[in-house]
């Protein structure tokens, strides 16, 4: 039986914010990746407002977390609960700390893409001739995975558009949103922009950085080889699938072209 396919878009900014909010019906705002993307409480409270105004969901993405940020996440919950907005909000967390921190915050929780550990690297889409099945399969295939997930309440995983396909024989349980069309393949705590920006000509964990990456004069950089094109912006890396989607296998196909095109692509 045919589902019907929900859209979502990832925004970075207000202004991306409100020049899709009549277009789109479902908001994703903070980062897998970088925790310095997270928005300002006061930020938040204004998506979360706008959100319930015009009857749309909203869509917290956390990375990996440092210890400081358990904090934040306190002020956002109670943000969520002063507005009596759980029933349009919920949370991907990409960090088992941070499931575990507000898995009994009667919160919707999804598990994000680094939970789902793909195969990710872009050269599978050119050699996957070489390998068998294994390079689609994703660590929640396997059925004890998604037994567990579901016992512990999260019906839903994100995974991404790769280019060599996604392994789906295990996941008929879980909800599936999708990523596309960029596809991050590689993430660093030691920031390349932000390493630039600081004049720093060694490798070190960036603690305080006023998003570099958000500033439309610093492009992402590019890499070109005869198999793929990628992109570093900011903390992570990451390639364009062309892979067609099959949208009635996914409960939500999310929009990603923003975190490096200026318009949805």
């Amino acid at each position: 039986m045919l589902q019907k396919t929900n859209q979502a878009i990832q925004i970075l900014t207000p202004q991306q914010f409100d020049t899709y909010l009549p277009k789109y019906d479902n908001f994703y705002i903070g980062s897998n990746t970088c925790p310095f993307l997270l928005p300002q409480p006061e930020i938040f409270q204004s998506y979360l407002k706008k959100s319930q105004k015009n009857k749309k969901r909203l869509t917290l993405l956390t990375p990996l977390l440092p210890n400081n940020y358990f904090e934040y996440l306190d002020k956002i919950i109670k943000i969520i609960k002063n507005n009596q907005a759980e029933n349009i909000f919920e949370l991907v967390f990409n960090d088992w700390g941070g499931w575990d921190y507000l898995k009994n915050k009667n919160i919707k929780l999804i598990a994000g893409i680094f939970i789902a550990n793909q195969k990710k690297d872009p050269y599978y889409a050119h050699f996957k001739t070489k390998f068998d099945k294994i390079c689609t399969y994703n660590v929640i295939n396997n059925p004890l995975f998604a037994d567990w997930l579901l016992k512990n309440e999260i019906d839903t995983i994100e995974l991404e558009n790769l280019g060599q396909g996604i392994a789906l024989d295990n996941l008929k349980n879980l909800k599936i949103n999708l990523y596309t069309p960029y596809i991050i393949f590689s993430l660093s705590r030691t920031c390349p922009l932000a390493l630039i920006k600081q004049a720093n000509n060694y490798l070190k964990i960036i603690k305080n950085c006023p998003n570099y990456c958000l500033n439309p004069q610093n492009q992402p950089l590019q890499f070109t080889n005869k198999y793929y094109t990628s992109f570093y912006k900011g903390n992570f890396q990451t390639y364009k699938s062309t892979r067609q989607i099959e949208k009635n296998r996914f409960n939500k196909i999310i929009n990603n072209s923003l975190l490096l095109e200026p318009k949805v692509s």
